[in-house]
């Protein structure tokens, strides 16, 4: 190979190197300027998220706290004294419980607690007690209930049963004629689901967008790769032909005729023709790898154009989402809270007054009425495992049963229960979820076992495969073979005639939140007792 022949593949392969790297910088740019524009589109919509779902709960604290204030005059108008009437709201308000995880709290105006932490309490002073950045509560609370439209309070408090400090928010207003300063309050960090919406619809359009501008980088660089390949391989070829020709055709030029040099120099404008021939078939190729390319382009715009109008019709179903789980939680429960109460206030007020049919007609309002509001929370609960993201901690699982089972046991047979709780390994998992598959299974087995002679509840775990395995264990009535195919389905019942303590979607929300976590669900039984329990993978197990 000659001199010049080098420097000719030289030249070919920096200009190659160059139109790579040129349309490199290109798309990188372009690539650049689409994804961050997708970036910013979805911080407005963070932001909005976030505004409205702060807005809802500042509405909900207020119109709870009113309601509240609405009851007890209620209950004083139709006592015969105050000291009854306050009696019997305290008793009422430390059993009641606000949705999604809230909490209600009364203090009197001298700072003196009544109702702390969901319970009633006595001999308790509020007066000098702050949060973690010093602000003293007991002022924050006087300020809103010297306020006539009362007032709320923003701090930062440590939340009960962990460690971690959260912001919470409350709205309190007076009931000047007790002197009581009533509140009603929540950690914002339970609120904060846009959050999770914003990166998971972030991480949706980031990828998307990287995976087609990958797509067409590939085919594309693939396409000059190997038409450059293919006319270097000609174009050496005629070289190393052309320069054979001529080194042997010359290398005697002196001892041969003109004749001869003009055969050369006929065979030399061949060459030049057919080397002719090959350049143009090489730019004809290059303007078809060019429209080819303005081809894929053009597709590839119309495919986004397609995924962000399936992406903006996702956006207005979550929406729509959003805005019936809002009406469920305050349209329907509001009017089933009302019946709840009101009954609560009849079987009171006409206590002695009703005959037997009477009392009876009251007690199925009041108990249907609670009934449909487990269904409904049972339902949300449900429909949000589906949008919530994992949030994994360590979890101790004999810890976790242990605490359910104290909690759920029945107490006028806790003294019969034979309770037996195998130690258990940890997992890696989201402590809320898992948390709510424990208290579905420990409460499924204390309903069916509770009737037994002698009840019993054991609980323990099982390695399977890739699998760590937990169950529990009960000697109440059991089910056939063909209801164990069917128990983890919405709504079924498999022992309906034991009475209509469940809504028939705890083993639902069980097997949803499990495979969630990539596990199993099973459940078996002998016609007497049951053994029913969940797998999670062995790549979480914490040993």
């Amino acid at each position: 190979m000659g001199p010049n022949q080098r420097k000719l593949i030289s030249l070919q392969k920096w200009l190659i190197t160059y139109q790579l790297s040129l349309a490199l910088l290109v798309v990188m740019l372009i690539s650049a300027v689409w994804i961050g524009s997708g970036y910013f589109d979805l911080k407005k919509y963070q932001k909005h998220s976030n505004d409205m779902i702060m807005n809802s709960n500042r509405l909900m604290l207020q119109q709870e706290v009113n309601r509240i204030i609405h009851y007890i005059s209620y209950v004083r108008k139709n006592q015969a004294n105050d000291s009854v009437a306050i009696e019997r709201i305290l008793n009422f308000l430390a059993d009641y419980r606000m949705p999604y995880g809230g909490y209600i709290f009364i203090n009197k105006a001298d700072g003196k607690a009544l109702i702390f932490d969901g319970k009633r309490v006595w001999n308790k002073s509020i007066v000098d007690m702050k949060d973690v950045d010093g602000k003293n509560l007991y002022l924050m609370e006087l300020d809103a209930y010297n306020n006539p439209d009362g007032g709320f309070m923003e701090y930062k408090f440590q939340k009960m049963g962990s460690s971690k400090v959260s912001d919470k928010i409350s709205f309190v207003k007076g009931y000047h004629d007790f002197e009581w300063m009533i509140g009603a309050g929540n950690y914002l960090d339970d609120l904060n689901l846009s959050h999770n919406l914003f990166y998971h619809f972030f991480q949706l359009h980031f990828f998307k967008r990287l995976f087609q501008i990958a797509l067409v980088l590939f085919v594309v660089f693939g396409l000059v790769y190997i038409v450059s390949r293919r006319a270097n391989r000609k174009a050496q070829k005629v070289v190393d032909d052309l320069m054979s020709y001529v080194d042997s055709r010359l290398l005697g030029a002196e001892r041969k005729s003109s004749g001869q040099m003009n055969l050369v120099l006929k065979e030399i404008d061949q060459f030049l023709f057919r080397f002719d021939t090959l350049v143009d078939k090489k730019l004809l190729l290059e303007e078809d790898q060019k429209n080819y390319a303005q081809k894929l382009e053009t597709m590839v715009l119309q495919r986004t154009d397609e995924l962000e109008k399936q992406a903006a019709i996702l956006n207005e179903k979550n929406k729509d989402l959003e805005s019936f789980n809002y009406s469920v939680s305050h349209d329907l429960k509001t009017p089933l809270r009302a019946l709840v109460h009101y009954s609560e206030f009849l079987n009171l007020d006409l206590k002695g007054k009703v005959t037997g049919e009477q009392k009876f007609m009251i007690d199925e309002i009041h108990k249907q009425s609670k009934k449909m509001m487990r269904l409904i929370e049972d339902l949300l609960r449900f429909s949000s495992t589906s949008g919530r993201k994992l949030q994994k901690e360590t979890i101790d699982m004999y810890l976790l049963f242990e605490s359910i089972i104290n909690e759920s046991i029945p107490q006028e047979r806790a003294l019969d229960y034979s309770i037996k709780i195998e130690p258990l390994p940890k997992i890696q998992g989201d402590y809320a979820l898992i948390k709510q598959v424990v208290i579905n299974l420990v409460s499924n087995a204390f309903k069916f076992s509770k009737n037994a002679e002698l009840p019993s509840v054991e609980v323990g775990f099982r390695r399977q495969s890739s699998h760590i395995v937990y169950f529990i264990i009960d000697n109440g009535v059991g089910f056939s073979e063909e209801t164990a195919t069917k128990i983890f389905d919405i709504f079924y019942q498999s022992n309906p005639d034991l009475g209509n303590e469940g809504t028939g979607i705890g083993l639902a929300i069980v097997k949803r939140i499990v495979e969630k976590h990539l596990g199993f669900v099973y459940a078996k039984s002998e016609g007497q007792g049951a053994e029913i329990g969940f797998g999670l993978p062995i790549f979480d197990f914490v040993p």
